[in-house]
């Protein structure tokens, strides 16, 4: 007997079959509807919408991210002129790169190692896997019991940088000498907006805003003279850099019994201990002025004037300050 009436048989019967569970009322319909809304595409458009899905699927699933971190910290460092080492770091789509434990060296750092606990660096990614650079890059960080973010940007001639820092605890800085690390503790709050290259002093730029809040002075000595301890300190600085020299436009000092002014500049050298000073003081004493301060005011040349005020010429260095 031949099969093909067999088959015929078979395929008759399995059209008689119909589905032992009811459709949903209007799924259907509803069904047909939604897609009588969506755009009629060709076989060509429906094979690249295809592949493009394909390809996305495959760059979120093979994401490099060890290759991108290296990239990222191979490249931003060297355009800072700094060197970082970190134990540990992760790189996502959505939270960018993390490093942990992170330790930034370099001569632009005045030979002062910066550690930071963590340090988030979200780059453009079509700037970094099209040309290798991931700017405009933003960060934030983590260290020193504060934080600080911004924006790193390339220019002509290096870098521009806007930041923002939140509540440093200066006591945990390795200040150079005579300070020291520990010697001033307070909270630093500051803002600022520079650009150039970070390894030539002298082409950097900028403004910069800062407050020292809930400070303390241990006691001590600088260039051969003791220094009271101040309990309380607040200090306010508005300075702008260019051509490596910082022009101090208001430092206003206040503790107790004494407020004091400084203005005039800064020529910055390496390391930053040996940057020269150019300062005009103007300090005024209370009656209530601890009997050290008094001492200590004493010592300032030239005559008291009225209402306790002293003015005073501060030159030599950072670490070897000369009053005159």
């Amino acid at each position: 007997m031949s099969p093909l009436p067999l088959l015929q048989s078979a395929l008759g019967s399995l059209r008689t079959l119909r589905p032992s569970w009811p459709a949903p009322p209007g799924a259907f319909g509803r069904l047909g509807r939604f897609a009588g809304h969506l755009p009629r595409l060709s076989p060509r458009a429906g094979w690249l919408l295809y592949t493009l899905a394909c390809f996305v699927s495959f760059v979120v699933l093979t994401f490099p991210a060890d290759v991108l971190l290296q990239r990222l910290i191979a490249s931003a460092p060297r355009e800072a002129g700094v060197h970082a080492r970190y134990v540990e770091g992760t790189c996502t789509w959505l939270g960018g790169c993390a490093l942990r434990d992170l330790t930034l060296e370099g001569p632009s750092l005045g030979g002062t190692a910066v550690q930071l606990s963590r340090l988030t660096l979200r780059p453009s990614l079509w700037g970094l896997l099209a040309g290798g650079r991931p700017w405009p890059l933003a960060f934030q960080t983590e260290g020193y019991d504060g934080t600080c973010e911004g924006t790193l940007r390339q220019v002509i001639g290096g870098l521009s940088v806007q930041f923002a820092l939140r509540h440093l605890a200066l006591e945990q800085l390795a200040l150079p000498a005579p300070w020291g690390q520990g010697r001033i503790s307070g909270r630093v709050t500051a803002d600022g907006d520079f650009s150039g290259n970070p390894a030539d002093l002298y082409s950097l730029q900028g403004t910069f805003l800062a407050t020292l809040t809930d400070g303390a002075l241990r006691a001590g000595a600088m260039n051969g003279f003791p220094v009271p301890a101040v309990p309380t300190v607040q200090v306010r600085l508005r300075a702008t850099l260019a051509a490596g020299r910082v022009e101090i436009s208001e430092l206003r000092f206040t503790a107790d019994g004494v407020e004091a002014s400084l203005r005039g500049g800064v020529t910055l050298r390496t390391p930053v201990a040996r940057s020269g000073l150019d300062l005009q003081l103007t300090a005024v004493t209370t009656s209530s002025l601890p009997p050290a301060w008094k001492t200590l005011f004493s010592l300032l040349p030239g005559p008291q004037g009225p209402a306790g005020e002293r003015r005073a010429s501060i030159a030599g260095s950072v670490a070897a300050p000369v009053v005159r």
